[in-house]
């Protein structure tokens, strides 16, 4: 054996090494998701019956803030039911805060932390913050590649499928049909999920100062403020865990694609 293929072979066992930690933390974070999102179902379920001092609706607490901020241009309505159930955002396009009839006419401390959360984002686009606009220009983009890299990936998928029924053996080229659009889709929401991020813990901030601010709750008042606190902190995580993800399905792919193209 010469001193070449022993250097493919210490690369083939490295890069095994590798994948095998990389699937194990994925895994990981797949519990960890599911962790954090149950968590964050039983809290949100639990400090929707706890009322704010203020006993002020969803609704009324959004108005307030963008008042405060002097945001005039934003409307806030009550979101109707679609099939992804109710939704609760900002829409920048239109200037729209769309509230699901549990936060608008709720004054729990759960439709106080929600709205206030997405008044966070309508003061981020008001005062132009370059990240929550760069997300909203990658919208398009990102679902643009989504969906082309899944129509290539469904394509390989094909080719799979026939070379398996008449034992035709997979080679890189075959592969390419499967891990470089899983590569692209990866990589785009990678880059959505990192810039994200950090609007959404921005958004969360704002969301909390503002409720302080504007007395709807105090930091006196452990109860009050520890369930606002929760639950924005929680629905932060739910993105970090998200970002982490994205990027061991990414790292995964890399790493397929630098074996098979070496066989």
């Amino acid at each position: 054996m010469n001193s070449l293929s022993m250097l493919f072979e210490i690369s083939d066992k490295n890069q095994s090494i590798a994948f095998s930690v990389i699937v194990f933390v994925f895994i990981g974070l797949i519990i960890l998701s599911i962790v954090i999102q149950n968590k964050f179902q039983k809290t949100t379920t639990h400090y929707s019956t706890k009322t704010s001092t203020s006993n002020k609706t969803g609704a009324e607490v959004a108005r307030l803030i963008l008042k405060e901020n002097n945001i005039t241009d934003v409307e806030i309505v009550k979101s109707r039911e679609t099939k992804r159930g109710y939704i609760d955002n900002f829409n920048p396009t239109n200037k729209v805060i769309t509230l699901s009839a549990s936060v608008y006419d709720s004054t729990s401390l759960t439709a106080i932390a929600i709205a206030s959360h997405e008044v966070g984002h309508a003061i981020q686009y008001n005062k132009g913050t370059g990240l929550i606009k760069l997300r909203t220009k990658m919208v398009m983009p990102v679902m643009i590649v989504s969906r082309i890299g899944s129509t290539i990936f469904q394509l390989g998928f094909s080719v799979f499928f026939f070379s398996m029924i008449f034992g035709t053996t997979m080679n890189f080229n075959t592969l390419f049909w499967f891990l470089i659009p899983g590569l692209i889709i990866s990589g785009a929401t990678l880059l959505f999920n990192l810039v994200t991020l950090p609007v959404e813990y921005d958004a969360s901030k704002r969301a909390k100062q503002n409720l302080l601010n504007l007395h709807i709750i105090s930091d006196k008042n452990d109860e009050e403020y520890e369930g606002v606190n929760k639950i924005l902190s929680l629905a932060a995580k739910t993105y970090f865990v998200a970002l982490l993800s994205t990027l061991t399905t990414f790292l995964m792919y890399i790493l397929m694609i630098f074996g098979s193209s070496r066989r």
